[in-house]
This record gives C-alpha cells, sequence and structure tokens, in this order.
C-alpha cells in the first residue's frame, strides 16, 4: 500500500504504548506521515539495544522535526545516551523528555544538546554515580526532574538526597513533582556544602569527583576547613555555638521535648555529646540517633559517626539538635 507524504497533516498527538514496534524507522516513517505532530508516547516498544536505535541504518538520519515538543521513550531499551542523542537531535524542540525505566548510566554526556528541554523523567533507570546525577545540569533549561529508584540513590532517604539533587541541578523548580522554594534551595546548599567537606576532610578525591560544586558554595556560603595544629581531625572553622536541643523520643518525657539552649564547642564529638544527651534525657548512647536541623521548619540531617565533630557536621548557631531513640 502507498502512503503519501503528509497523510496525517492535523494530527498533534500520537499514543503508541506498548504496541509492539520493533524498529525506530518506524518512528520516522510516522514523522514523516504527520509533520505538525507535537506528542509521540512509544513507551513499552523494543526500539533499542545496547548499539542504539534498532532497525536499518543505512538510511538518511532523517528530517528534523522543530514542532515535536513531548516524547516518551520509557521502557524501550535506550542504553546510551550517545547512541540516543544522534536520534534526538531530529526534535530540536524538544521541552519534555520521558527516558524511565531503560537501563541508562548517564545522560546529558558531550556536547549540550536540546536546549528547550524544561522537564525530564529518570525514574529506574541507571544512573549509578554523582557525576551522572551533576551532568543532568547540562540541560541548561531544565525545570523538572524525576529521580527516583536509581543504583546512586537506593538505600538513602528521601531527606538525604533530595538537597544534593537540588543543587547537582541549580535550575531545577520542582523536583518529583514538589515544587523547591528559595529557602530550600539555601538550605540545600549548605547541606551540600557540609557533606562535601566532611568527605574532603577523609577524601579530597572522592569530594572532587562527587561534589563538582564545592569550591563554588565554598565562595559563596564563607564555610572553609581548617586544620587544628594539635589534632588530625579537621574542621569546620568555629569555636563556640549556641544551639537548641530537644528530644523527640516516643517514651521521653512531655517536659523533654521543650527546647533546652545549650552553648557547646564546634570540637565536641558525637560520640561525647550522647553522654551529655543521657544526662539530659536518661537515653542511653547507644539507642540514641542525633540529628540536626538549622530550624523547626528545616530538613533533619543524621549525625551518625560518634568521632566525628560538631564542627565537621557544620553546627552553626541557631541549630537545633534532635536527639532521638532507636
Amino acid at each position: 500500500v502507498s502512503i503519501s507524504p503528509s497523510a496525517l497533516p492535523s494530527l498533534r498527538k500520537l499514543v503508541a504504548h506498548y504496541c509492539g514496534l520493533t524498529s525506530w524507522c518506524t518512528l520516522r516513517h510516522i514523522l514523516r506521515l504527520a509533520p505538525l505532530l507535537e506528542e509521540l508516547h512509544v513507551a513499552g516498544n523494543t526500539l533499542f539495544d545496547a548499539q542504539g536505535p534498532l532497525g536499518p541504518t543505512d538510511e538518511a538520519a532523517g528530517e528534523a522535526c522543530p514542532g515535536l515538543r513531548v516524547l516518551d521513550v520509557a521502557a524501550t531499551g535506550v542504553a546510551s545516551w550517545s547512541a540516543a542523542v544522534r536520534e534526538l537531535r531530529l526534535f530540536p524542540g524538544l521541552q519534555e523528555l520521558h527516558l524511565g525505566d531503560n537501563p541508562l548510566p548517564a545522560v546529558g554526556e558531550g556536547e549540550a544538546e536540546l536546549p528547550d528541554l524544561r522537564s525530564l523523567v529518570l525514574t529506574s533507570t541507571g544512573l549509578d554515580t554523582w557525576q551522572a546525577v551533576h551532568a543532568i545540569s547540562r540541560f541548561a533549561s531544565l525545570e523538572s526532574l524525576r529521580l527516583s529508584d536509581v543504583p546512586v540513590l537506593r538505600g538513602r532517604g528521601a531527606s538525604e538526597v533530595r538537597p544534593l539533587i537540588v543543587v547537582a541541578v541549580p535550575t531545577l523548580r520542582f523536583l518529583n513533582s514538589s515544587p523547591i522554594s528559595a529557602r530550600e534551595r539555601q538550605e540545600s546548599e549548605r547541606t551540600y556544602l557540609r557533606r562535601a567537606l566532611r568527605v574532603a576532610g577523609e577524601d579530597p578525591q572522592a569530594a572532587a569527583r562527587d561534589f563538582p560544586r564545592m569550591a563554588e558554595l565554598q565562595d559563596k556560603l564563607g564555610m572553609s576547613l581548617t586544620t587544628s595544629a594539635s589534632s588530625s581531625h579537621t574542621t569546620l572553622a568555629a569555636d563556640m555555638v549556641n544551639v537548641t536541643m530537644r528530644s523527640v523520643a516516643p517514651s521521653a518525657a512531655p517536659s523533654a521535648a521543650e527546647p533546652t539552649p545549650k552553648r557547646i564547642p564546634t570540637s565536641l564529638s558525637v560520640g561525647k555529646l550522647k553522654l551529655m544527651c543521657k544526662r539530659m534525657y536518661g537515653i542511653e548512647p547507644a539507642k540514641q540517633a542525633i540529628s540536626f536541623r538549622r530550624d523547626r521548619h528545616g530538613i533533619p540531617e543524621a549525625m551518625d559517626r560518634d568521632h566525628m565533630t560538631l564542627g565537621q557536621y557544620g553546627i552553626e548557631d541557631g541549630h537545633e539538635v534532635l536527639v532521638n531513640e532507636l
């Protein structure tokens, strides 16, 4: 059967999920038939393998489709960004891209592509390094990102990884459909830098690899590392801080939940802080789970290494120290 070009001149949206398509060339034919297509949804079709798009490769690369705004190729076998981007270049006006459920280890590698991309879905992909997360920032117009169930995030809570992603991709306004406020961005930058400095004190190379914005945020926030001449420990520059202690243990008496102001040295280790909390709240150190937050509306960050000091965790004036019971 002969089908003339532009046989579907009015088609704007096509949904063909799990239809048994087995060739990327089929999509090229669809695009030629529907030159005004704005949305193409083909999730669940086998369109890629480890080498790239399936189907004949001897035909021309295809004509650009500047009108396509939304492309859903979730669960289509995309395993390499370099192979996929050769096809994505056909869509210079793409604004929304769904790549979930593909064994894709990274995106945005190489030269900048998709200058208008605003929304990206990467759930259940193969991203396994923080370099891969930071590489997402190469999409200069990106505002919304869905990123979950990937190797680099597994085993970590949302409150632990969300600040790192917010900082790694600074253009975001929404992460996993939740808006990012100016306040959250500020707190995330401090959390990111505290963790970066903590890692730098133990493994400078790992910090440079996994926290590439560390130096930039040090200049912005003024936090730095100092090494005490009398100690091999690396601490944040500070002496004494005024914090608020609060017990959130379920078994604690109502009075323990009341805030207790304390002035403590930043050189105090978490282990010694637990001894102080035992005297205050009657909870054995081995059963304590200590965290801190900038204020009552901040996101708690665990203090789970007894040998580290409050300074290494970035404790500052006005922070709250929360004591829970395991």
